[in-house]
């Protein structure tokens, strides 16, 4: 059995779009945030609120539903095991905050067979886990 050799990835969340925004047809835009969180064996979680601070204002419209973002969540040496989670919320006001479904993907094996574009359309239809229902996730992994 050959092991893997460890190799340093770079994950690069690219984009975000959001297909129900879960207010009232009256609002204009819903207030999103989301928590990302890449674990790697032998390696602390790397935790990466986006924003920062505060929320996103997402529209209902296509054009206004789709956040491009360019955020790298990890970065550092691997071996055989890596796992991204990302977490996502629309903030209410008056009543409890809607939780969007959760992402979830675990990478095992050789890192550089990792290397790739993740995203809506990469996987068969039906089988595609960076299409979540109410919201799509887009992310690359690179080596760094």
């Amino acid at each position: 059995m050959r092991i893997a050799t460890p190799a340093r990835v770079r994950i690069v969340l690219r984009w975000i779009q959001v297909l129900h925004s879960f207010d009232p047809f009256f609002k204009q835009a819903g207030e999103f945030r989301f928590v990302a969180i890449v674990t790697a064996h032998g390696t602390p979680p790397r935790i990466t609120m986006l924003p920062e601070f505060g929320h996103y204002s997402i529209g209902g419209g296509v054009a206004q539903s789709r956040i491009d973002l360019g955020a790298v969540l990890f970065e550092d040496a691997v071996n055989t095991a890596l796992t991204i989670e990302i977490t996502g919320e629309e903030l209410d006001l008056l009543s409890r905050n809607e939780q969007l479904p959760a992402y979830r993907r675990t990478f095992n094996g050789d890192p550089s067979a990792w290397v790739g574009w993740y995203g809506p359309g990469d996987d068969a239809p039906g089988r595609d886990p960076e299409s979540l229902g109410s919201w799509r996730v887009c992310y690359v992994i690179e080596t760094a």
